[in-house]
């Protein structure tokens, strides 16, 4: 009987636990500064990416002019000096003249399928190019093609010509990549800053997450301590027939489900509304890539491996 009776009463106590963290005035504060955080965070980042745009189409604006430069200077050389590496090179540099304005074109229009139409020929290119280059070089018509070269020029040509057979596995693995978005019909992220629904997901949890859930948990905590004091209800709670650190636990598990629920309400508002403003993207796209491989809920083919 008496069992039952401490369990009733812890279970009470933490009724009303909940119910006092739901109606205090302190938390409703510490909810709005969590909602405007939230807010503040989503239009940070939609500021960044817009920028990160504007910036990477003037980038790209130059690398026409350049490649555009250098194609014509190859072309000039192959006229001087014959070589089909020298003609292939300026043709591979028309090509990158012709995807950066492609893709700055892209970028400010916001067409990602524009986007990812350049990147899948701009990787293409580049690998079928990597391709061709190795085997150039493996038979030994690279060599031949720069002896006939001026030495002031040979120098500067053959670092410009060295096969780099780990970028062209990076290549083939990124075309391979963006051919399965393409077959997948998935949009690609342009930006670590970009702001679809779920993207906004992996931001925040990758960033915030930690920190919101520390702060909140403390002052939802402190709050649940400190307001016992204040009022003098702690005197009340000593008589009840539980232990003192029954009471402790008590207080802080309902402080902590009552901060996890508050969280990931306030998150799911945020990716419901971000999702409905900017899209919500897909869940199963590879949510970090880098040149050792890609992370995703799903597995995503890729045939790069860096050893």
């Amino acid at each position: 009987m008496l069992m039952k009776t401490k369990t009733y009463s812890a279970g009470r106590m933490f009724s009303f636990e909940l119910k006092k963290l739901a109606v205090s005035r302190k938390n409703w504060a510490v909810i709005a500064v969590l909602c405007v955080t939230l807010f503040l965070f989503v239009a940070y980042n939609m500021q960044q990416e817009a920028a990160e745009r504007r910036d990477t189409a003037a980038e790209c604006d130059f690398l026409v002019t350049w490649y555009g430069y250098k194609s014509d200077v190859y072309m000039d050389f192959y006229g001087q000096f014959g070589g089909e590496c020298l003609k292939a090179y300026s043709d591979i540099s028309q090509k990158r003249a012709a995807y950066f304005e492609e893709l700055a074109a892209a970028l400010r229009n916001d067409d990602k399928s524009a986007a990812l139409h350049a990147k899948i020929s701009y990787y293409t290119a580049q690998a079928s190019y990597g391709d061709w280059l190795s085997d150039y070089a493996g038979q030994g018509r690279l060599q031949e093609d720069l002896s006939a070269i001026p030495a002031e020029l040979s120098s500067a040509i053959f670092a410009a010509l060295s096969p780099d057979y780990e970028s062209f596995s990076y290549y083939s693995a990124q075309a391979e990549f963006y051919q399965n978005l393409e077959k997948t019909g998935v949009a690609p992220i342009l930006s670590l800053h970009e702001m679809t629904g779920f993207h906004f997901l992996y931001r925040f949890i990758t960033t915030l997450f930690p920190i919101v859930v520390l702060i909140i948990t403390f002052l939802l905590l402190s709050d649940s301590m400190s307001s016992e004091k204040d009022s003098g209800s702690y005197k009340f709670l000593l008589l009840q027939p539980v232990s003192r650190a029954k009471l402790i636990a008590v207080k802080i598990a309902a402080g902590m489900i009552y901060a996890a629920a508050v969280i990931l309400a306030a998150v799911l508002c945020t990716f419901l509304i971000t999702g409905c403003a900017n899209g919500f993207g897909s869940p199963e796209y590879p949510v970090l890539t880098d040149p050792d491989g890609y992370v995703s809920f799903s597995a995503v083919p890729s045939t790069y491996n860096k050893d």
